[in-house]
C-alpha cells in the first residue's frame, strides 16, 4: 500500500517537497520565503542570511513584471466642474486645487518634475475637509484624513507619523500601488505650532514623509513588533493636503487673506522647511448668509435633498419653507460654527418628525416653518376618511385642498 504524502503544516497532497523526512507543500514554502522576506526589514540577521542564500543560489524565475494601472488624469477645467457641483462658492480656491491637482498626477509620467504638496487656510466649517473629500471621490484615488493633534513623537503617548501610511495602505485595499498615488488629508496642521504638543517632534516626523522618501510600512496598527509586517512604499507621488484656520497667526501669516497672493514661510512654531513642503497655498473665505442659503439647497447631495429622500423612503413628501431655510442660516451665522452646524440645527427640527413618521402611514406631507423652530411641530397633512386634514405648528386641525 502506497502512503500518501501530506504536508506537514497544512495537509495538502500536492506538490510535496521532501527534506529529511519533513514534507512541505509548494503553498506552504512560498508563504515562508514570503515572511522570510517581510521579516528581514526588522529581524536581526535575517535579511543578511537572505542576501547570503541568493548569492550562492541566485533566482532562476523571474517573475512577469506587473502591468501598471490605468490612472485617469482629469483636466483642471474638469476637476473644477466637478467641485462646482457639490461645493458653493469658493471660486478661487477650486480653480487653484484643480490646477495643482492635475499638475500632480501630469508629473508621474515625467521625472525631474518635483511634486508640490498643498497647504489650505480658513476659518471652522468653510469647507476645508469637503473640498478634499469630493476631489478623492473624483479622481478615484484613496484618502486618508487624520488630525495632526493625535501625533507624537515615536515612542511616546499617541499615533506614530508612520501610521498615516498604514490606513493610506489599507484604504487602497493592501495594494502598494495603489496607495503611492493617494492623497493624505492632514487637518489641524497649524495646532502642531502652538506648544500643546511635541510639535517640532511631529513635524520632523511628518517632514520625512512629505517630501518623498521610501518608507516601511506596518501593513497593521498593531503595537506588538513580532507579529508586525511590513511593506515598503514610496511617498514621492502621494499628494499631501495641510490644512488649518490658523486663527493665532492671522497677523503674521501673510498671504492668508482674501487675495491669496502673498505667503510667509515664517511662523512661530512651525519649522520652515514643513511650510517649504507646501508651497501651493489655497485660502477659503468665510461663508456669507447666502453661502449657508445655498449649501442647504443646491449641491447634488444638499442636505435638505439628503432629508428630502429620506422621508420618502417612508411615502412622505417633505418640504421646508423658505423662510425656515434663511432662518437656518441666520441661527448656525450666529452660532459661528460654519456649514457643518447646518446638519445640527436640522437635525434637532427633524428628529421628533424622523421619530413619528414610520409609525403614521396616513402621513401624506410634512412642512417645516419658521414657527416649527418655535413651536417644535410642522405642518403635517395627512388623509383621514379621504380627505386632507392638516396639523399645524399649535396641533389645530383643519381641512385642507
Amino acid at each position: 500500500m502506497v502512503t500518501l504524502k501530506k504536508c506537514n503544516i497544512c495537509g495538502a497532497t500536492e506538490f510535496i517537497l521532501e527534506v529529511n523526512d519533513v514534507c512541505l507543500c509548494m503553498d506552504c514554502i512560498l508563504r515562508l520565503n514570503r515572511q522570510l522576506e517581510e521579516d528581514s526589514s526588522w529581524r536581526n540577521g535575517v535579511k543578511e542570511k537572505l542576501d547570503g542564500f541568493y548569492a550562492m543560489y541566485p533566482r532562476t524565475y523571474e517573475p512577469p513584471k506587473p502591468v501598471p494601472e490605468r490612472f485617469h488624469v482629469y483636466k483642471p477645467a474638469e476637476i473644477k466642474s466637478y467641485l462646482d457641483r457639490y461645493i458653493i462658492g469658493q471660486e478661487e480656491a477650486k480653480k487653484t486645487l484643480a490646477v495643482a491637482v492635475y499638475n500632480h498626477y501630469k508629473r508621474m509620467d515625467h521625472k525631474g518634475i518635483e511634486k508640490s504638496n498643498i497647504l489650505i487656510s480658513g476659518p471652522t466649517g468653510s469647507g476645508k475637509t469637503l473640498l478634499v473629500k469630493t476631489l478623492a471621490n473624483m479622481i478615484n484615488v484613496p484618502l486618508v484624513i487624520v488630525d495632526a493633534t493625535t501625533f507624537s513623537k515615536t515612542g511616546y503617548v499617541g499615533a506614530d507619523v508612520d501610521s498615516i501610511l498604514t490606513l493610506l495602505y489599507q484604504k487602497a485595499g493592501n495594494k502598494v500601488s495603489s496607495a503611492e498615488r493617494g492623497i493624505v488629508y492632514i487637518d489641524e496642521i497649524d495646532k502642531l505650532a502652538t506648544g500643546e504638543m511635541m510639535g517640532e517632534g511631529v513635524q520632523q516626523s511628518l517632514l520625512k514623509l512629505i517630501e518623498g522618501s521610501v518608507v516601511n510600512v506596518p501593513t497593521s496598527l498593531s503595537k506588538n513588533p513580532q507579529n508586525q509586517r511590513t511593506v515598503q512604499m514610496d511617498t514621492k507621488n502621494i499628494l499631501f493636503i495641510c490644512s488649518g484656520s490658523f486663527e493665532a497667526f492671522k497677523e503674521k501669516m501673510v498671504g492668508f487673506g482674501s487675495t491669496g497672493t502673498a505667503y510667509t514661510n515664517e511662523v512661530k512654531g512651525i519649522i520652515p522647511e514643513l511650510l517649504g513642503r507646501l508651497p501651493i497655498r489655497i485660502t477659503l473665505n468665510a461663508l456669507t448668509k447666502k453661502d449657508m442659503i445655498e449649501i442647504m439647497c443646491n449641491p447634488e447631495d444638499a442636505i435638505i435633498k439628503q432629508y428630502e429622500r429620506l422621508i420618502a423612503v417612508d411615502g412622505v413628501e417633505l418640504e421646508f419653507s423658505k423662510e425656515v431655510i434663511v432662518a437656518i442660516a441666520e441661527k448656525v451665522m450666529n452660532d459661528g460654527t460654519g456649514a457643518r452646524g447646518i446638519r445640527t440645527v436640522i437635525e434637532g427640527l427633524m428628529r421628533d418628525i424622523m421619530f413619528d413618521v414610520p409609525s403614521h402611514p396616513e402621513y401624506k406631507k410634512v412642512v417645516i416653518t419658521t414657527k416649527t423652530m418655535i413651536y417644535g411641530n410642522p405642518f403635517i397633512f395627512k388623509k383621514v376618511n379621504g380627505k386632507t386634514v392638516c396639523i399645524d405648528e399649535k396641533q389645530n386641525v383643519f381641512t385642507g385642498k
